[in-house]
Protein backbone atom coordinates (compact mmCIF):
# COMPACT_ATOMS: atom_id res chain seq x y z
CA UNK A 1 0.00 0.00 0.00
CA UNK A 2 1.19 3.68 -0.88
CA UNK A 3 1.57 5.99 1.93
CA UNK A 4 -0.91 8.96 0.82
CA UNK A 5 0.70 12.10 3.16
CA UNK A 6 -2.45 14.15 1.55
CA UNK A 7 -4.85 12.02 2.75
CA UNK A 8 -3.28 10.97 5.75
CA UNK A 9 -2.76 15.15 6.99
CA UNK A 10 -6.78 15.72 6.09
CA UNK A 11 -7.87 12.69 8.00
CA UNK A 12 -5.86 14.07 11.23
CA UNK A 13 -6.55 17.17 10.53
CA UNK A 14 -10.69 16.45 10.20
CA UNK A 15 -10.23 14.40 13.50
CA UNK A 16 -8.65 17.38 15.03
CA UNK A 17 -11.52 19.37 13.93
CA UNK A 18 -14.45 16.93 14.95
CA UNK A 19 -12.40 16.79 18.56
CA UNK A 20 -11.66 20.94 19.11
CA UNK A 21 -15.65 20.52 18.62
CA UNK A 22 -16.43 17.64 21.16
CA UNK A 23 -14.70 19.67 23.77
CA UNK A 24 -16.44 22.65 22.56
CA UNK A 25 -19.31 21.39 22.81
CA UNK A 26 -18.62 19.69 26.27
CA UNK A 27 -17.62 23.09 27.42
CA UNK A 28 -20.99 24.87 26.51
CA UNK A 29 -22.90 21.68 27.98
CA UNK A 30 -20.93 21.96 31.51
CA UNK A 31 -21.57 25.79 31.27
CA UNK A 32 -25.70 25.02 31.41
CA UNK A 33 -25.22 22.40 33.65
CA UNK A 34 -23.39 24.81 36.45
CA UNK A 35 -25.97 27.47 35.54
CA UNK A 36 -28.80 25.32 36.49
CA UNK A 37 -27.75 24.14 39.49
CA UNK A 38 -26.35 27.52 40.65
CA UNK A 39 -30.15 28.27 39.64
CA UNK A 40 -31.53 25.07 41.88
CA UNK A 41 -28.95 25.29 44.62
CA UNK A 42 -28.90 29.13 44.99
Amino acid sequence: MEFDLGSFVSAAFGAGAAWAGIKADLAAMRRDIDRLMSKVFD
